[in-house]
């Protein structure tokens, strides 16, 4: 009785739990959709082939939960009633031609879409990179909000990123979310990262992104490289001409490859530029230097199993760029030169290991960094007549090279916890050790300085409802610096150790499917140490202007608020998305470079110190559109204010001389409106037409006007509006291969600083607008598919 009590018990088991095979199409505009990845069973997934096939097997007569996504389509989440008998299913989905539904990571250091992020984050794409024709890393970060790229040096052509009104040190550039981007490599480095090799820029305002570090004042840009997802080859040939004369070349080489299995795949990117220097204002200087620039590198991955997955990318930038005079002389021979060399080495690996159920992640990762600069900035220099005596401004011209080394690397381990789908612990450690030593022999400069942070970090992502999401995260950092700081007679050590505790809170409420809003708060801090802007020496009215750290320089802290609301539309051929975006950021001891005091005939100083307070709010106002593939746009405008708490003092003269007090409210460089616009056009699925613009509002900028005192003036610029076009056309034929024509103009009104100033005393640091004049531009991509 037992024996056939026990085959019946095994036969009802198993015609209860019989087995069904579900058959799926998944297609769009009745065009099959490959590599669409399918979930089901919470963490089982699948993807289609070639022809949008997909197959489930299962052994459960239950209700089948199943979630469609592919990057640039939104997603689909879909019952399937039990099944009792095979089944074929045909699904479609739409395009995401706005990218509302792109998975991100800098916002909570975990994958989740932007829409259902607590913490607001903006992408550049690929695709905005395209329609823009921008090259280089720099060229792309005026199209997101609240960025914008200015240029600081007319000699050298250095760039920073400001971000909600803050200079460039009060953002934090990562790559693949890892802080190896240092200080010496933010000098030059926003222009040595080449377009090819990035698949997106994630942008994250304010200090929602603490969880990195408390540098991030202003923001975090992390640089996401392009990931290995199918098989194609190509490559591209672009040609500039600044001003119609100037030569601008770029060469770029990208392939991947994935096996079928999609369990292993690499990249490979290439990248290689000249371009030639050119001179607004005929007097024999250069406003746009001489660069060259050469690339190469790799992602790859690995699955050993669906449970554990090996990253890494590797790449090397080597770069050579000159401004000044008389180029074809040696840098010494030159009445200005400024060169610099730079090799830069870069390399980030993670390890991912997921639990069966997939609701813990541990991943151990390890990045780093090495840069060598070489460099010359000098001025005086001659050619030197035979028989003729040397002096001390030769012997300076020919001391003037420097150079630098600096390496940064970033490793720590990670944990993530999810509990009943409402509750997400994330806890992590790391360690950022940054080591540069900046030699300028003749100038009898040299900055040795050691940064070591240890930080741990915890963040609780709590969804009570499905409305409300709650991030509250805390980061404890032990800072240590040890520096040693000489110039001349001059010097100051420094051994610091701080122990800041870094706190921060998110929030998102959806009202519904379309209308939500965010908050966040949190601190940050910025170290007593040398930055990217005391790394960069400019030549002012012939001297070279150096930045020195005052001896009681204290660390900055400050205050981020934010508060946003948006609104998401997708109904039928249109998908919208409307933001408005508040921001306020109060500085407490921030640092102010200023008052620059005539060393000698060939130096001045500015010295770092605390300023009384600042406080920088603003407005950013966002509208995006598409219109089925044909139409698509964006239209960002950004308001803000930025004053100090207290005028401060921007220049003084010294006893004895003439001149009057020179202070400010403002920060400089703010300006009080900025923003730009892109719309695109495709007539047909292989054409298409690209306007773009950036507009700059009037800011306040500083000015030498008098090279023998230093004596400086505070001048209100004038507004800028660069007006950008590209129309582009691909030929295909069956076996996926593919030419892509394109050409275009850049600054089409020529809109550029008017008032440059002239000849070898020149200001060099009185440079402001666009970075370059009407450019005309074309172009050619071929490849495979």
């Amino acid at each position: 009785m037992f024996r056939s009590l026990l085959i019946y018990l095994l036969f009802l088991n198993f015609a209860t739990a019989q087995t069904t095979t579900i058959n799926g199409i998944v297609e769009h505009e009745n065009v099959p959709l490959k590599e669409v990845t399918i979930l089901y069973n919470k963490h089982l997934s699948t993807q289609t082939d070639v022809h949008g096939h997909f197959k489930i097997v299962i052994n459960s007569t239950d209700s089948l939960h199943l979630a469609l996504t592919k990057s640039g389509y939104q997603p689909q989440y879909i019952i399937v009633p039990p099944a009792t008998s095979d089944t074929t299913l045909r699904f479609t989905l739409l395009p995401d031609y706005l990218h509302l539904h792109q998975i991100v990571i800098t916002a909570t250091r975990t994958e989740g879409t932007m829409t259902s992020s607590p913490v607001l984050v903006s992408t550049i794409t690929k695709k905005n990179y395209e329609q823009t024709q921008a090259v280089a890393l720099s060229e792309g970060l005026n199209f997101t909000p609240g960025l914008r790229l200015e240029t600081n040096c007319q000699n050298c052509g250095f760039t920073q990123v400001r971000m909600n009104g803050l200079e460039g040190a009060y953002s934090q550039i990562l790559i693949n979310s890892r802080p190896v981007f240092s200080a010496l490599a933010g000098v030059y480095g926003l222009d040595m990262v080449p377009a090819n090799m990035i698949d997106r820029i994630e942008v994250v305002r304010g200090g929602g992104s603490v969880l990195y570090g408390g540098n991030a004042i202003a923001g975090t840009v992390n640089i996401i490289t392009s990931i290995p997802q199918k098989n194609t080859i190509e490559a591209g040939f672009h040609q500039a001409f600044t001003h119609f004369t100037s030569p601008d070349r770029t060469i770029t080489l990208n392939g991947t490859w994935v096996n079928k299995e999609v369990t292993r795949g690499v990249s490979i990117y290439g990248f290689n530029r000249n371009r030639q220097p050119w001179d607004a204002n005929a007097d024999g200087l250069t406003e746009i230097t001489l660069q060259k620039n050469n690339t190469i590198g790799l992602d790859a991955f690995y699955k050993f199993s669906p449970l554990a997955q090996l990253k890494l990318g590797i790449y090397s930038i080597q770069e050579h760029r000159r401004g000044g005079t008389e180029l074809d002389r040696l840098p010494h021979q030159s009445a200005l030169a400024e060169v610099l060399d730079h090799t830069l080495y870069g390399l980030n690996s993670s390890f991912d290991v997921y639990t069966k159920n997939y609701r813990q992640k541990w991943t151990v990762f390890l990045a780093l960094q090495t840069v060598q600069r070489d460099s010359y900035y000098g001025s005086g220099g001659r050619i030197i007549p035979i028989g003729d005596s040397i002096t001390e401004q030769d012997i300076l011209a020919l001391n003037s090279y420097g150079n630098a080394t600096d390496f940064s690397t970033n490793a720590g381990i990670q944990h993530t916890f999810e509990w009943h789908k409402k509750v997400r612990l994330l806890t992590g450690s790391d360690i950022t050790n940054n080591r540069i030593v900046d030699h300028l022999p003749g100038y009898s400069r040299t900055i040795e300085q050691h940064v070591t942070t240890w930080g741990a970090y915890t963040q609780i992502e709590w969804t009570p409802t499905t409305k409300l999401t709650i991030l509250p995260g805390i980061r404890h950092d032990l800072l240590h610096i040890q520096g040693h700081y000489w110039f001349d007679t001059l010097s100051f050590t420094q051994h610091t150790t701080l122990p800041i505790i870094i706190p921060r809170i998110a929030t998102l409420y959806k009202w519904n499917d379309k209308w939500q809003t965010r908050f966040s708060w949190a601190k940050g801090y910025r170290g007593p140490q040398a930055f990217d802007e005391d790394l960069h020496l400019a030549a002012v009215a012939g001297t070279m202007r150096f930045s020195l750290l005052d001896n009681e320089l204290s660390p900055e802290r400050s205050d981020s608020y934010s508060l946003s609301i948006n609104r998401i539309t997708n109904k039928d051929k249109w998908q919208m998305r409307f933001a408005l975006e508040g921001f306020f950021t109060q500085l407490h001891n921030p640092f102010i470079t200023a008052n620059p005091v005539s060393f000698n005939d060939n130096i001045t100083i500015m010295t770092k110190r605390n300023g009384s307070g600042a406080n920088v709010s603003g407005l950013h106002i966002e509208g995006h559109m598409s219109y089925t593939r044909k139409y698509s746009g964006q239209v960002v405008l950004s308001l803000q204010q930025a004053n100090y708490h207290q005028a401060e003092l921007i220049w003084e003269p010294i006893e004895g001389e003439e001149g009057n007090q020179l202070t400010t409210h403002r920060l400089l460089r703010t300006p009080s409106a900025y923003g730009y616009y892109i719309f695109t056009y495709q007539p047909k699925v292989n054409t298409s037409v690209s306007l773009s613009g950036i507009y700059t509002g009037s800011m306040l900028v500083a000015h030498v006007v008098n090279t023998q005192t230093g004596e400086m003036l505070l001048k209100n610029t004038p507004s800028f509006f660069e007006q950008h076009l590209k129309i582009s056309h691909t030929i295909r034929n069956k076996k996926s291969h593919f030419v892509t024509l394109f050409g275009g103009m850049q600054n089409i009104f020529n809109s550029f600083q008017k008032d440059l100033d002239w000849g070898v005393l020149r200001d060099g640091s009185y440079i402001y607008g666009p970075s370059r004049p009407r450019t005309i531009y074309f172009g050619l991509k071929i490849g495979v598919n």
